[in-house]
């Protein structure tokens, strides 16, 4: 790949190289992405690098509204069907039967797709500008934490993309909910945003053993389930209650640590940085932010109260485990 630096650019540049091939980092309402033409091999071959990502990692392919599914689809399942009518545009990623037109490194040889329609202006500029299918990852090197700032992805991309359009992200700032829809029932592959919870009582038919594990030997259908992801340089260390910070506080020379959680800390002028936040939705909003605040800093630890499993709690707690090097338990 040429050293090319990544320009800060308009949509409609933007889309003119999204169509010539080109590299193009953008905001959603999750995180950012960083696009590609799906239908171009040449393409896709410079993200894979780009990121330094495993070559059976699929990636998710976003268009700008749910009247272009055919460019990355056959066809679509009548339950495909209903939760992009009732959850797109949005954080949510169906995995349906693939076009042919869809190179085979975006699915990582399989036979299915993601789609996805996100929830940012934007973004969907963008898309219906291009006007083809967009495959697009998080626009994070490989197993660093994501990026949901602009000048997050510009230390991360120098001289490896072409552009970045110069918005932050506004929503969620967790990845999308993945949902299997190639059956008769729906399987939650990675959660988000859009949880569980909310598909049953909207009376989406589901299977049992709704969430991937990622960790055995079977093909990968979701990005964000096997390989690591999320990790910051520091040492993150998950904390299960403020007891659990009191025993730490005693272990780890706390001016050499962050920590993020809901609510106040007594330790909290203590620490290198304390974001202490009013509820779950901003604590999962600026988590990846944090991470990568805590390694500018140059912080060794990370401490992270552990969330409940309850709405975006368990999305945030799915990126907390997998970001971690310790779980401090009271047991």
């Amino acid at each position: 790949m040429s050293n090319r630096p990544a320009l800060l650019t308009d949509i409609d540049t933007a889309a003119r190289l999204l169509k010539a091939q080109k590299l193009v980092a953008f905001p959603t309402e999750t995180v950012f992405g960083l696009g590609a033409d799906a239908t171009s091999a040449e393409a896709i071959e410079q993200v894979f690098v780009a990121k330094g990502r495993p070559a059976d990692n699929p990636l998710i392919v976003h268009i700008g509204s749910l009247e272009q599914w055919d460019l990355v689809a056959e066809s679509l399942s009548p339950l495909a069907l209903q939760l992009l009518r009732s959850y797109s545009p949005g954080p949510l990623t169906v995995v349906v039967r693939r076009k042919k037109s869809i190179v085979d490194a975006v699915t990582g040889g399989l036979p299915t797709v993601g789609i996805r329609i996100p929830n940012h202006p934007i973004a969907q500029q963008l898309l219906l500008k291009a006007g083809l299918p967009v495959a697009a990852p998080s626009a994070n090197r490989s197993g660093k934490p994501s990026c949901t700032t602009w000048k997050s992805v510009q230390e991360d991309f120098v001289g490896r993309i072409d552009a970045i359009l110069a918005y932050d992200c506004q929503g969620c700032g967790l990845e999308s909910t993945v949902v299997d829809c190639t059956g008769e029932k729906a399987r939650v592959l990675r959660p988000g945003a859009i949880t569980e919870q909310m598909l049953l009582d909207a009376n989406i038919p589901m299977v049992d053993d709704h969430i991937a594990s990622g960790h055995g030997v079977e093909p990968v259908l979701s990005p964000g389930t096997r390989y690591p992801h999320y990790q910051p340089q520091a040492c993150v260390i998950l904390l299960e209650s403020e007891q659990c910070l009191h025993r730490q506080s005693h272990e780890i020379n706390l001016k050499c640590a962050t920590y993020a959680g809901i609510g106040p800390v007594p330790q909290s002028s203590k620490f290198l940085l304390c974001r202490e936040f009013p509820d779950i939705d901003e604590y999962a909003k600026n988590f990846y932010e944090f991470l990568r605040t805590s390694d500018r800093l140059g912080a060794q630890y990370i401490l992270l109260q552990l969330t409940a499993t309850s709405g975006i709690g368990g999305a945030l707690r799915d990126r907390q485990l997998r970001a971690a090097s310790k779980y401090v338990t009271d047991s």
